[in-house]
């Protein structure tokens, strides 16, 4: 059963929708990854892509 507290945890019990809510950890942890690949691409990728054209 996912946690009732925190900020938008009472909305979604009173809405009915906190019983879909996944762990906050995991989703924590899935958008932190998601934005260090984002940052490898624009930090890393596309300065080297204007040094060595891959076409």
């Amino acid at each position: 059963m996912p946690s009732r507290d925190g900020l938008l945890g009472p909305l979604f019990a009173s809405v009915g929708i906190a019983k879909y809510m996944g762990d906050p950890g995991e989703i924590a942890q899935f958008f932190m990854v998601n934005a260090v690949q984002i940052a490898i691409i624009g930090l890393l990728f596309r300065p080297l892509e204007t040094i060595l054209p891959q076409e």
